[in-house]
């Protein structure tokens, strides 16, 4: 079960370019698994946090996420060297989670399609 989500995180993370380089499985488990791992660069601030949120809304990952994500620095903001704050993520992760359905942008719609279709 663990090695499907982390090989599919891996996978569709690389496929819609979330983070600024493609991630392995090993580095996905790390983050996943809160275990030391290199701080991964976001391409797209607001999509990583929506995806992690709708994570998080299936029980994939723990309600804090964004909290764990934050005091352990896992990520950085796609400007610059900033290590990215809880509500840098929560923010933008439930303005897009408010929208109607019909009312998502192509990537947030693969995001919340691939979420809901995970299966374990």
């Amino acid at each position: 079960r663990d090695q499907f989500m982390v090989m599919s995180f891996a996978q569709f993370t690389d496929q819609i370019s979330l983070f600024s380089k493609d991630i392995s499985t090993d580095e996905v488990r790390a983050f996943l698994y809160n275990e030391e791992c290199a701080r991964l660069r976001m391409n797209q601030n607001n999509l990583v946090a929506f995806f992690l949120y709708q994570l998080s809304k299936q029980s994939l990952i723990k309600a804090e996420w964004a909290n764990i994500i934050a005091c352990n620095g896992l990520l950085i903001s796609s400007s610059g060297n900033i290590v990215t704050e809880a509500h840098n993520l929560t923010v933008p992760a439930c303005k897009i989670a408010n929208k109607p359905l019909e009312a998502l942008k192509d990537k947030e719609r693969l995001i919340y399609d691939f979420v809901k279709n995970l299966k374990f």
